[in-house]
């Protein structure tokens, strides 16, 4: 079966399927006997299904009870993703339809992420403000757009947002929706509007936005309907609030951004038919142009005039036959390009239009076939998926697409990556430049596929940059981001294991990164427990945990505390843990979560003679506390006036000379650098010292291939002795989940997904059968709904102070269910893995694979299918692609041995061939080791043929 192409530019899409009259007679009778689906689908096939624009208006008059129950509180609202009152006592209701824009109304409810989509040079969402036809965080590095999406950034300042009558289109819509595709957004919406007579009469509106391929510019298409009455005028803005950032590393969210302080620094100018804005400070000019027939009399009276600091373009006198306007946004570093751009652009819209999907196309389809003429490609593909399963087959290229969609072409000439193309772990308003060592790394089988410099850069750069500090590298300028993050070995880890799968075991581990062979690397990495293993008292924190020297001059790191009153003791349950992040100059940033569930921020000042002061902020910004007090010794930690101590990278119970428990578990610290909002999750966790014991074997076998008889025994001792005590001292019988060992020795349990998924895989053969069948209870019983799963179970103790979507009990990080998937095939529980794949073809549906979705649950019953989180969850990223990983290893079994042996080959390449997954289809054109292969799944399990070459 062939995927039948067509083409809106006319110019002609490889692949045309040309058949003559009786070969087509013949298909379709095949068809209509047997449904066959296209080897890739389609973009448009994977476009989300319509989904309403979920608005809040708090006008008393408009409230309605979104649930029979009436009213509701607050928390109860928010989980079910109704809207409810911003002030006052807080209710549920939709709206019906608002005349005004209230003060306080929410536009897209909390739960509700704003659709975004990508081509390879940039990235883009709709309107954070709900707004029919505006754009919001425009990110094309080195250029960097305002953004209200998501965390952080500058408000109310959406590129081409549209007021009709005088009303913003969000506040006179009804019946709003938007789709989703992998090359636009489209949006719709009925708009209320007054006539000159003073009626109050309906209009449709609809709009898309597009990106042409490989240009830093955007294309906008409006249409109003026809309509009755007379006196329709409209306004469209063009704040262009972009500039350009190499300087500085773009951090997680508003680091990049225009805030409000570089207003004053933009400046706009009229030009024909639209308007130019420049950056002062950065060389960034952008072009916005309307079509000469968006501006004719046929759409009514066209004028642009400036409005504050920003061009707006008016149509008044509007037929009622309706108007289409179209118009481009282009950036650049000079105003000659910006306007020779938009010049092009708006010269020739219906091609650029119509190309912008072909190109896209041409790009997707040669992610799975070399022959395929693209703009850009990578360096290697993607296995075709091929089955008549409609679940498996939407979720595997939902997962592809979602990759894509992350994939950005780095040709910036002073990035320091090096790599064709890049991968960013989420975006467009967090993390659009961050390259994170998890996420990646849960992408290790793809990227091995399709652009293995990429994932070999990553490897190289992170282990270069310190994993045991740091847990993403900026791209732009090679800069560390963020704290360490506990996870960061066993990643790195298993990206190694991966390349070397893939590619080969023995050229792979003995190549050079950093300056170091790989089999050094995947030693230290593995072993790098040990320097976390209490063997001496925990008085000196920072020996512990940085492994570095302390001095004052050196003082980046994480201190940790509990802010109290002065005189009371410190109640480490329920005191507010605050995080200072010190930068190294003396100066220093803190965090504070008193409910676990959002963020402040604070700031502070350390001086010459040591003393201390901090501020810590409500999040409106009002001042909490001033913290006063004094470096402690070595400055490994901080002594407060008010007798509470915080010490380097631990809790002030660290900071007494307590005795350790010696039991051979590794200690990894506090929240901050394991789960952030899961706050017994701490210390002795089973996740990662099981993944140690599993390290270990894995690199003791490399070992052994080598001829290092002994090292690879000495970790294999290690590794079954630390695989015994986790099971035996962490495990709790007859319950399925697992504790962590806290400093005192006292075990805290813990129902996250996080053990089933590392345990499963990492101690398959040490669990005892018992232990299997009690593991997959608790994740069926506790974690899993009916098309998702919470990350933390509701029954947890820590459930009240975990509000998180992704690693809470709302709702699941999207890699997780992926990593559920491959730790029920590892437990030989293949129906599981094949009906959680199952579960989530629904909710794919609704667009790609994202940071999280949360669930919607009354008394076990699903409310309705999970949705994007929003707030601190960015609607792309990386892990949504995770699922197609695992369909690759758990479905099919794809996961060539690390022998050097090569006799076995290809059998050797699959896990457990002789099981039936529970469905048949093949997974084709699979590169392994310089050949590709074709996987069949079928009634009697795997098998694996080499492909002839062509």
């Amino acid at each position: 079966p062939v995927a039948a192409i067509t083409s809106e530019s006319g110019s002609g899409v490889p692949l045309k399927l040309k058949c003559n009259m009786t070969a087509l007679s013949l298909l379709l009778l095949l068809l209509i006997a047997h449904v066959v689906r296209p080897q890739v689908p389609t973009l448009d096939s994977l476009a989300s299904t319509w989904q309403t624009v979920r608005t809040c208006d708090d006008s008393e008059e408009k409230k309605q009870p979104c649930l029979a129950g009436g009213n509701l509180d607050e928390k109860t609202c928010l989980d079910f993703a109704c809207c409810y009152q911003a002030k006052g006592t807080p209710m549920c209701y939709e709206p019906n339809h608002p005349t005004t824009l209230p003060s306080n109304a929410q536009y897209y409810a909390a739960s509700q992420a704003i659709p975004s989509f990508s081509q390879p040079q940039g990235t883009l969402a709709a309107d954070g403000g709900g707004d029919i036809l505006g754009i919001d965080c425009y990110t094309a590095p080195p250029f960097s757009g305002s953004c209200s999406n998501g965390n952080g950034g500058l408000r109310g300042v959406g590129f081409g947002t549209l007021a009709v009558a005088g009303y913003a289109s969000p506040a006179a819509a009804t019946k709003a929706t938007f789709q989703w595709s992998p090359y636009q957004i489209s949006r719709n919406a009925t708009l209320q509007w007054r006539t000159t007579s003073g009626t109050v009469e309906e209009v449709h509106v609809s709009s898309t936005v597009r990106m042409p391929f490989g240009k830093h510019s955007v294309l906008l298409r409006l249409q109003i309907d026809p309509f009755a009455g007379d006196g329709m005028y409209f306004n469209i803005n063009l704040p262009a609030i972009i500039y350009s950032n190499t300087a500085q590393a773009w951090g997680y969210c508003a680091g990049g951004r225009p805030s409000a302080n570089d207003l004053p620094n933009f400046h706009s100018a009229l030009i024909t038919n639209g308007a130019t804005t420049n950056h002062m400070l950065s060389e960034t000019f952008s072009a916005a142009m309307f079509t000469n027939e968006s501006t004719q009399a046929k759409n009514g009276k066209f004028s642009m005039s400036m409005s504050g600091s920003h061009a707006t373009a008016t149509w008044t006198d509007v037929p009622n036959t309706g108007a289409v306007v179209e118009f481009v946004l282009s950036v650049s570093n000079t105003t000659t390009d910006a306007l020779a751009q938009a010049t092009d652009a708006v010269s020739n819209f219906d091609e650029y239009w119509a190309q912008a999907k072909d190109d896209y196309t041409s790009f997707w389809l040669s992610t799975f076939n070399q022959s395929v003429s693209s703009l850009l490609r990578f360096e290697g593909i993607l296995p075709t998926l091929v089955t008549d399963d409609p679940d498996i087959y939407k979720i595997y290229y939902m997962g592809c697409i979602s990759l894509l969609q992350m994939a950005q072409y780095d040709r910036l000439s002073n990035s320091p990556w090096q790599a064709k193309f890049v991968f960013p772990s989420a975006g467009p308003a967090c993390a659009s430049t961050a390259i994170y060592i998890w996420d990646t790394g849960l992408n290790a089988i793809l990227l091995s596929f399709l652009e293995p410099s990429f994932l070999n850069i990553s490897i190289e750069r992170w282990l270069g940059m310190g994993i045991h500090e740091h847990y993403a590298v900026d791209y732009i300028n090679n800069e560390a981001i963020g704290p360490w993050y506990a996870f960061n070995d066993y990643m790195v880890f298993r990206s190694m294991i991966t390349m070397a799968s893939i590619t080969g075991p023995k050229a792979y581990v003995s190549s050079v990164l950093s300056n170091t062979r790989v089999i050094e690397w995947l030693d230290r990495t593995a072993t790098y427990w040990q320097n976390l293993v209490s063997t001496t008292s925990t008085s000196n924190v920072k020996t512990k945990y940085d492994n570095r020297d302390a001095t004052c001059g050196n003082m980046s790191g994480v201190y940790f505390g509990y802010w109290r009153k002065a005189g009371k003791n410190p109640d480490v349950d329920t005191a507010q843990p605050i995080y200072i992040h010190q930068d190294g100059n003396g100066t220093f940033h803190a965090s504070w979560d008193p409910k676990y569930g959002y963020w402040s921020t604070g700031s502070g000042m350390i001086f010459a003679n040591g003393s201390v002061v901090l501020n810590l902020y409500f999040p409106n910004g009002v001042l909490q506390i001033s913290l006063n007090g004094s470096l402690g010794t070595n400055c490994s930690s901080f002594l407060w006036d008010n007798d509470s101590t915080w010490c380097r990278n631990g809790s002030s119970k660290l900071c007494t000379a307590v005795a350790p428990v010696n039991d051979g578990l590794a200690d990894y610290g506090n929240a901050y650098n394991l789960l952030e909002c899961v706050p017994t999750y701490t210390h002795k966790v089973p996740a990662l010292n099981a993944a140690n014991a599993w390290m270990m074997r894995v690199t003791a076998g490399i070992h052994r291939d080598l001829g290092n008889v002994s090292r690879a025994n000495e970790l294999e001792t290690w590794a079954t002795q630390v695989s015994q005590s986790v099971r035996t001292k962490l495990y709790n019988p007859g319950a399925g989940y697992w504790s962590c060992e806290m400093t005192d020795g006292t075990l805290v349990p813990v129902r996250h997904v996080i053990d089933f998924i590392s345990i499963a895989t990492s101690l398959t053969t040490d669990l005892s059968s018992t232990q299997k069948q009690e593991m997959v209870q608790f994740v069926d019983s506790e974690l899993l709904t009916k098309n998702w799963m919470r990350a933390l179970s509701l029954e947890d103790k820590a459930a009240p102070a975990s509000d998180r979507k992704d690693h809470g009990p709302y709702g699941a990080y999207d890699g997780w269910l992926a990593e559920t998937v491959e730790s029920f095939a590892s437990l030989g529980e293949y129906s599981k893995a094949l009906q959680l794949v199952k579960a989530m073809a629904p909710v794919y549906d609704r667009g790609p694979g994202g940071q999280s979705h949360q669930v919607f649950e009354q008394n076990g019953t699903a409310v309705r299918l999970p949705d994007k989180a929003h707030a601190d969850q960015q609607y792309l990223a990386t892990s949504g692609s995770t699922i197609s990983n695992r369909i690759i290893s758990a479905l099919f079994g794809v996961n060539p041995s690390l022998s050097f042996d090569e006799s076995g080959e290809p059998s050797s390449f699959l896990r457990n061939a002789t099981i039936p997954r529970g469905f048949e289809g093949q997974l084709q054109h699979v590169t392994l080791r310089g050949k590709m292969y074709t996987v069949t799944s079928s009634t009697g399990g795997l098998s694996i043929k080499e492909e002839e070459a062509k």
